[in-house]
Formats: structure tokens, C-alpha cells, sequence
């Protein structure tokens, strides 16, 4: 119980076999955490949230899930939606994410 791989498969629900649970996984959480703290009309700039991450819970990296960058992390744990954002001033895309809508006990059944 003192493991590495006892710890991330508990607190960050990664199994040994490097299977993530998406839902349970710290770095969803970390997610979710930033968008309660950022969110602006509904949805949450990426860049602020991946440096809110880095402060907060610095070992919340993408590599550890097995995925090279944020964006990743985003599609692969299909919990969030996207939207890109050009800038018209200086034609930057701004990338955005929110928590896609949990699915209630019903639409399990």
C-alpha cells in the first residue's frame, strides 16, 4: 500500500497497466478544479488553467497519463468539449474547454 503504483492507481486512478480512469483521474480533477476557479461565461481559457496546474499541483502533468500536452489529456479523458477562439487583433487562437455534462443514474440505465 505504500507503492508508487498503489498511490497513482488510488489518488490519481492510474493502474498499473498505465489504463487511466478518466473520471477519477487526478489530472480530470485538476481540470475541473481550474474551471471552477477560471471559467468566464461558461468556459475556462486553457492556457490559464494549464499554469493554475503547474502552480497548484505542479506533479498534475500531461506525460504522467501517457499523454504528450494538455490538448491531449483533453481529448483522450473525453470529459471536456472544446472551442478555439481567433484573436482579431493579432490572429492567435485562444482554445477553451468546459466539463462535458455528467450523465444522470437514468441515462445509465
Amino acid at each position: 500500500m505504500q507503492t508508487k503504483e498503489y498511490e497513482d492507481a488510488v489518488f490519481y486512478g492510474i493502474w498499473v497497466d498505465v489504463i487511466v480512469h478518466w473520471p477519477s483521474s487526478g489530472v480530470t480533477a485538476c481540470l475541473r478544479e481550474a474551471e471552477a476557479k477560471l471559467a468566464q461565461a461558461g468556459w475556462t481559457p486553457l492556457l490559464e488553467a494549464i499554469h493554475w496546474i503547474a502552480k497548484t499541483y505542479p506533479e498534475q502533468t500531461p506525460k504522467r497519463y501517457g499523454c504528450e500536452s494538455w490538448h491531449h489529456v483533453i481529448h483522450e479523458s473525453q470529459q471536456f468539449e472544446i472551442r478555439k477562439q481567433s484573436q482579431a487583433e493579432n490572429g492567435a487562437t485562444v482554445v477553451w474547454y468546459r466539463s462535458r455534462p455528467r450523465e444522470t443514474s437514468r441515462e445509465q440505465e
